[in-house]
């Protein structure tokens, strides 16, 4: 896995594969992220660094770091108010960790050379014959966040209940009513199950902890 491609709905790709050469990727150039530094091999940290070189140049970093940080968290969007809020908390922790003491300015270098959260990573979306992966019966399917960190692959995920509920107009209650959604919480199995075959770890959080439980928490949960 070279690329990842980020976005509410999966991203149209054309992906090209030459002998003796990287298979290269083309998509639109906001929702891909590289796994690779040029030729020198794989990264083992993706860090804010690195997503932000595949857009500009040294000098635009602070600027593009900002515009960045404002671009994940509208693809997050309003609509999806945990993911955000997570988003906006591990965010402000992170830059907590760079201020200069006595001072309210970041050591920006330092923060730079963090791991980036990235939000909405899509899943299983390569072609069969490049997956390193048995196949399974789960399509192409997105994530909440995804980080690599150290050489580990880090899924992050968010459930409620209304993941394995689904709502039915109910002639009893004379309305809409709640049943749990046996193929819902099958399809979530699996895709859990593709996710450590392909060498992911898979963290899963209630909203409730992010709504109640100190960034501290989720930080050591992760091992970051």
């Amino acid at each position: 896995m070279d690329f990842l491609l980020l976005g509410r709905e999966l991203p149209a790709f054309e992906l090209r594969i030459d002998v003796g050469r990287p298979p290269s990727l083309r998509c639109a150039h906001k929702a891909l992220v590289r796994l690779r530094k040029g030729w020198y091999g794989r990264l083992e940290t993706l860090r804010w660094l690195d997503v932000l070189l595949e857009d500009v140049e040294v000098e635009a970093l602070h600027t593009a770091y900002d515009m960045a940080i404002q671009r994940f968290a509208d693809l997050l969007g309003k609509d999806h108010p945990v993911q955000l809020m997570f988003f906006e908390r591990y965010v402000k922790w992170q830059e907590s960790q760079y201020i200069v003491p006595g001072t309210h300015t970041k050591d920006f270098e330092g923060l730079l050379e963090e791991p980036a959260l990235l939000p909405f990573v899509w899943m299983n979306w390569l072609p069969g014959a490049l997956s390193r992966t048995p196949s399974t019966l789960t399509a192409p399917f997105r994530v909440d966040f995804a980080m690599i960190v150290e050489n580990r692959r880090v899924v992050i995920e968010f459930d409620g209940l209304t993941e394995f509920t689904q709502y039915n107009l109910d002639p009893q209650l004379r309305g809409m009513g709640a049943h749990l959604c046996p193929e819902r919480f099958t399809l979530h199995l699996r895709q859990d199950r593709w996710l450590r075959r392909d060498n992911w770890e898979v963290f899963r959080f209630s909203h409730q902890e992010v709504e109640t439980e100190p960034m501290e928490l989720f930080i050591a949960e992760l091992g970051l």
